[in-house]
């Protein structure tokens, strides 16, 4: 982090603290500034004025905060000149972010070490556990939660636990002399370390080894970068992801303003969101009519099951149900296969007219 007084009048900065000058000479101090922090992509976080000249108003940006990251500051504001001046720079204050927040988990990183477990004493506890008991007027889920438990208690006091190791290889080692060369020098490292750094003869090995893989690191990962730089108006992606992976400070929510009050506790942060959104939507009284939807027809088909004068003989004598349905559907709604409507009849009328009651 970079800050101070600039003295840079000539340079305004907008909302989205991006710079703007209205001086022409590339070889200024403005168009050079902008230009030096343009090629080193560093972000300058000030972008309001902050000097009082003698008629008590702001109107440069002199004073600059400036980072590798617009995350490393959550929150910046102005006070007051110290002192009583007419006229001066105001007091900056900010937070800054040291390294990125810990995600909270529920989890251990920790992994039970199974190839050094005791399975005799494993299989012995088990054996002796009144599992009826355990179970006894449980649910399903129930019984599952506690053998879960009862099995992650038996093996965690019988087996050894180790941290999880998880390394990411870089992009750029694709390749098998480079890791031949990192072998070759931590070999060598190991080595001269064993003989206490006596053995100039090995000493000299290492430090040829050493510049050799240095090389070959760089000249690789120049290589990669320039093949991401040819990529990135066909596959952009490709370089934003790897821009990312090189960032010490994760991009996030670590901080909300409440009025004049900077909040910065996650819990906090997650009840003030949810009590935003839950001001937006109206909840349901209970006392108001329910809005009624029309079904597809009011029509109720109303069959005395003791009447079966209204029913035809193919109905009556009908083996299953599906034939049942073929046949109502045919003789007194008026269907067929195809699935197409017929005219219905008088006859077919009267008997809907008794069968149906709109």
């Amino acid at each position: 982090m970079i800050c101070g007084d600039f003295n840079l009048p000539e340079v305004t900065w907008d909302e989205d603290f991006i710079p703007f000058t209205s001086i022409r000479d590339f070889n200024s101090a403005e168009n050079g500034m902008i230009e030096s922090l343009k090629d080193a992509f560093f972000v300058q976080n000030v972008n309001f004025p902050t000097f009082i000249n003698k008629e008590n108003r702001c109107k440069n940006t002199l004073d600059y905060v400036i980072t590798e990251s617009i995350d490393r500051i959550l929150c910046i504001k102005s006070n007051p000149p110290l002192g009583e001046v007419k006229q001066g720079h105001v007091v900056l204050e900010w937070n800054y972010k040291v390294v990125s927040s810990p995600k909270e988990t529920e989890y251990s990183s920790r992994k039970l070490n199974f190839f050094k477990a005791n399975f005799a004493k494993i299989h012995t506890e088990l054996s002796h556990q009144d599992w009826l008991k355990m179970f006894h007027n449980k649910s399903i889920s129930d019984m599952f939660n506690i053998f879960v438990e009862e099995i992650h208690q038996i093996c965690s006091k019988n087996s050894p636990s180790r941290d999880l190791k998880r390394r990411t290889k870089p992009k750029w080692l694709n390749n098998n002399d480079i890791k031949d060369k990192i072998k070759t020098k931590n070999k060598l490292w190991f080595k001269c370390k064993q003989s206490n750094f006596q053995n100039k003869n090995l000493w000299t090995k290492y430090k040829i080894a050493r510049n050799q893989c240095s090389k070959v690191i760089d000249k690789a990962v120049r290589v990669f970068e320039y093949s991401l730089a040819k990529q990135a108006k066909t596959k952009p992606k490709l370089i934003y992801n790897y821009i990312n992976g090189k960032k010490t400070i994760r991009g996030g929510l670590d901080a909300i303003k409440v009025g004049d009050e900077l909040v910065t506790d996650r819990k906090a942060i997650v009840g003030t969101m949810n009590n935003y959104f839950k001001s937006i939507f109206n909840l349901y009284d209970s006392t108001e009519d329910e809005i009624h939807f029309p079904t597809r027809t009011e029509a109720t088909l109303l069959i005395d099951p003791f009447d079966w004068n209204s029913l035809t003989k193919n109905a009556i004598n009908a083996k299953t149900i599906n034939s049942f349905k073929a046949i109502i559907d045919k003789e007194v709604f008026g269907l067929v296969r195809s699935k197409d409507y017929q005219s219905l009849t008088l006859d077919k009328a009267k008997r809907l007219s008794a069968l149906l009651e709109i």
